[in-house]
C-alpha cells in the first residue's frame, strides 16, 4: 500500500521494429545523436553492449535540471530487454518488449521519503495510454473495514458518503431506477480542485458477490473534456484486510487534455474518508 507504482505508455513507430529495440538494447550510446536535447551522452562501464549484466551510465537532461543514471541490465522472464536505473541510491526497474510496429515502455517505480519519482501521488497506480485519446488509469488502496460494507456504501448507499466525506461531497441523488442496481441514474455534486462539479452516471454493472461496480458517465463536466469516462470499483479479500481497486478508463476530447490524475487523487481521497468513517 503506498510505495509501488507502474506506468504503461504506448506508440505507434513505422520504422523496423527489431531495429528500434536494438537501438535501445545494444547501442543506446547513438541515441544522443538521435536525441540531443534530451540525452548528453551514454558510456559503458562494464561488461558489453547489448548483454545481460552489462552497466551503462546516461547524462540527460530532464525538466529543467541536468540528471545521470547508472543502469545495469538484467535478464527478465521472457521479455527481450531488462534494465536497472540507479537514481538517488533507489533503483526502479525499466522492461521493455516489442512487437512489429507497438514499443510498450513499462517503468515501475518506487517513492523515496514521500518524494514522487514516477507515479502518483498515492496508492498504486497504473497508467495504461493507447494511441491517441484513450487511457485508463488504475489505484489501488488496502482497508481494514469490512469490504462487503465499503463496496454496499459506494455501489448502494452513495447518497450517505457526504456525510463520510463532506469536504469533497456535497450531495448524491437518485434520479431513476432503485439504489444498487444496474441501470440506476445517480447524481453527483462534488468538489475537484476547489471548485464545485456535477457528474450524472449510470451503474452499468454491478455484482455484489465479487464485490464490483461500473459507473459510466453520461452528463456533467467530465464531458467537457472527455468522449467517454467511467469509474470500475472492485474490492477484493487480501489477507486480514481488504484490496480497493479504482480504475478510470476515459477518452479524450483532444490531446491537450490531461489525463485525470487529479481526480483520481479526489477519488481515493473520498475511498479514504469512507474507511476512516468505518474504522471510528
Amino acid at each position: 500500500m503506498g510505495l509501488k507504482g507502474k506506468v504503461v505508455r504506448q506508440m505507434e513507430i513505422k520504422s523496423d521494429g527489431d531495429v528500434f529495440h536494438e537501438v535501445f538494447s545494444a547501442r543506446p550510446h547513438h541515441i544522443y545523436n538521435m536525441s540531443p536535447n534530451h540525452v548528453q551522452s551514454v558510456e559503458l562501464l562494464e561488461g558489453q553492449w547489448g548483454t545481460p549484466g552489462c552497466v551503462i551510465f546516461w547524462k540527460y537532461t530532464h525538466g529543467k535540471r541536468d540528471g545521470s543514471k547508472t543502469q545495469s541490465r538484467e535478464a527478465n522472464g521472457n521479455c527481450l530487454m531488462g534494465m536497472c536505473f540507479m537514481r538517488c541510491s533507489v533503483p526502479d526497474r525499466i522492461t521493455y518488449t516489442t512487437c512489429p510496429l507497438i514499443m510498450y515502455r513499462v517503468l515501475s517505480c518506487l517513492k523515496v521519503n514521500g518524494a514522487l519519482l514516477v507515479a502518483s501521488s498515492s496508492g498504486n497506480t497504473l497508467v495504461e495510454k493507447e494511441m491517441g485519446l484513450k487511457g485508463k488509469i488504475e489505484r489501488q488502496m488496502e482497508i481494514k473495514s469490512d469490504g462487503d460494507v465499503f463496496h454496499e456504501v459506494l455501489s448502494a448507499r452513495p447518497h450517505h458518503i457526504y456525510n463520510m466525506s463532506p469536504d469533497h461531497v456535497q450531495s448524491v441523488e437518485l434520479l431513476e431506477g432503485q439504489w444498487g442496481t444496474p441501470g440506476c441514474v445517480i447524481f453527483w455534486k462534488y468538489t475537484h480542485e476547489g471548485k464545485p462539479k456535477t457528474c450524472k452516471q449510470i451503474i452499468t454493472e454491478l455484482d455484489v458477490a465479487k464485490k464490483s461496480t461500473t459507473y459510466k458517465v453520461i452528463e456533467g463536466d467530465l464531458l467537457q473534456e472527455y468522449k467517454t469516462f467511467a469509474f470500475i470499483l472492485k474490492v477484493e479479500p487480501k489477507g486480514q484486510n481488504n484490496l480497493v481497486t479504482w480504475t478510470l478508463e476515459y477518452e479524450k476530447l483532444n490531446e491537450q487534455i490531461d489525463d485525470p490524475n487529479s481526480l483520481m487523487d479526489t477519488v481515493m481521497t473520498v475511498s479514504q474518508d469512507i474507511e476512516t468513517y468505518h474504522l471510528k
